[in-house]
């Protein structure tokens, strides 16, 4: 009979799975640390009044853009009305009866249902030339507590787009919205090829978002809002150096260094351009 030191495989990741969270992903952690755009307060955004990135009030009683209920308005009225001639809109009722306006509808419920959930936080540059760039995942619960004890201005924002394994199960909590059933990518397999991945559950705290940009992949996708506040602004088609600058975007050939953190552009540059007009 031989003896050995080593413990069983089963008992070693028992143990590590009873350890503190921070203690069993402080890999991670050190990773996301060392990333300076995510963590830095050099204007300590966390500090100022809590309304301090909050919209007009105008802009919340809906008296801006027309607002239009899925419920009430047709798939054939919208196109017509709305996506047709490129008008934006509010639309509210997208997903009424789906289980995602009690899984998502508060922070509480949502770590309640999906607290140890892993989900992509960031994306490490790779090591050689020619690999994948290093994913780094942490559960939901450690990242929202990580966040916003950092509290950066330009918080590290969760947008996970493999949307299987552990993960599959939220695509369970709604459907397609009727207005946007249509899929120019699935007509066949071929083309879905070109963008396999068009899935995306977005989470973040307070702080985090883009900056101005097109859509990368040139689509036109929808959004749905299930918990919180998140804050859109929409530009006329153009591409000219001066009207790039006029609305605070990035230069053609992108930002120097580091993008400021988005929170920047609504406490510097919107003001600017209301006092200016150039908001109309």
């Amino acid at each position: 009979m031989e003896s050995s030191d080593d413990e069983p495989v089963d008992s070693v990741l028992a143990a590590h799975a009873s350890k503190p969270l921070r203690e069993r992903f402080a890999g991670s952690l050190e990773k996301l640390r060392n990333v300076r755009r995510h963590n830095h307060r050099d204007r300590a955004l966390s500090d100022f009044p809590s309304r301090s990135l909050h919209p007009a009030e105008e802009l919340l009683k809906g008296t801006v853009l027309p607002t239009i209920s899925m419920t009430v308005v047709s798939k054939e009225e919208f196109a017509k009305q709305f996506s047709g001639p490129g008008r934006p809109s509010m639309i509210v009722g997208a997903l009424e009866g789906s289980r995602c306006l009690e899984t998502w509808q508060s922070r509480d419920a949502i770590l309640e249902n999906y607290g140890d959930m892993p989900f992509k936080v960031s994306e490490i540059a790779a090591p050689f030339p020619g690999a994948q760039p290093l994913k780094v995942e942490l559960p939901l619960e450690l990242y929202i507590e990580e966040a916003e004890k950092v509290a950066a201005d330009f918080p590290f924002y969760i947008f996970e787009r493999e949307m299987w394994g552990p993960r599959e199960k939220l695509l369970e909590d709604f459907e397609v919205p009727k207005y946007f059933g249509d899929d120019l990518y699935d007509l066949t397999e071929y083309t879905r090829h070109f963008f396999p991945m068009y899935k995306f559950a977005v989470i973040g705290i307070e702080r985090t978002g883009s900056n101005l940009h097109v859509d990368p992949s040139c689509t036109s996708a929808w959004n749905t809002l299930l918990s919180g506040l998140k804050r859109w602004v929409l530009f006329p088609p153009g591409d000219s150096d001066e009207y790039r600058a006029s609305m605070g975007a990035p230069p053609k050939g992108g930002w120097e260094g580091d993008a400021p953190p988005p929170a920047y552009w609504w406490l510097d540059t919107l003001p600017k351009l209301r006092a200016s007009g150039e908001d109309k």
